[in-house]
């Protein structure tokens, strides 16, 4: 079989049953629930492009998550939607990657739903992803897309940092939020 791409990672993680069957909301989730993903991954058989990612200012970063994001929306037939609640705050997709760059406090209240953005699979999204899950994923590997989804995709940003930040803390050098997170 073929190597999986890193956009079609992204597409397996949006497909992942999860309890409530949702997407994933936050572009800044996104971004660490994809990390946490290669890393398990990376301890596996399977064969897949991944994502360069480099210490930042809350954590991992990678540009080629937004890239991949732009591309799967943008695609002939988009293969992801990003949908928004009102709000006075709302992000484009070039504006994304400046949540990168809030303090903390207002990282929280982009976490809330109100203003936050949900990644789902589109109706062709979803058919490609479950062709992937089923021709390219063996059980372990659908149950570390399952178990990074559940239990990291529900916490609040707050906590999925802290776990980032303690699990992987060569990739929080560059970080400003150490001190708000009480890791210091």
């Amino acid at each position: 079989m073929d190597k999986l791409k890193a956009h079609d990672i992204l597409l397996l993680l949006l497909y992942a049953p999860s309890e409530d069957r949702i997407g994933v909301r936050g572009i800044t989730r996104l971004v660490k629930l994809l990390f946490i993903l290669q890393s398990r991954l990376e301890y596996t058989a399977l064969e897949f492009e991944k994502f360069e990612y480099k210490p930042y200012k809350i954590g991992p970063f990678s540009d080629g998550v937004y890239s991949s994001i732009e591309f799967l929306q943008n695609f002939k037939i988009p293969l992801i939607k990003s949908s928004q609640s009102r709000s006075k705050k709302t992000l484009n997709p070039e504006e994304w990657h400046l949540i990168d760059s809030y303090p903390l406090n207002e990282l929280e209240e982009f976490n809330s739903d109100e203003y936050n953005s949900l990644f789902e699979l589109t109706e062709e999204g979803t058919a490609l992803a479950k062709y992937f899950w089923d021709n390219y994923l063996d059980d372990n590997q659908k149950r570390i897309f399952n178990e990074i989804k559940d239990k990291y995709g529900q916490l609040s940003l707050r906590n999925l940092l802290r776990i980032v930040y303690k699990d992987y803390p060569e990739f929080t050098t560059e970080s400003e939020i150490k001190e708000v997170l009480n890791l210091k």
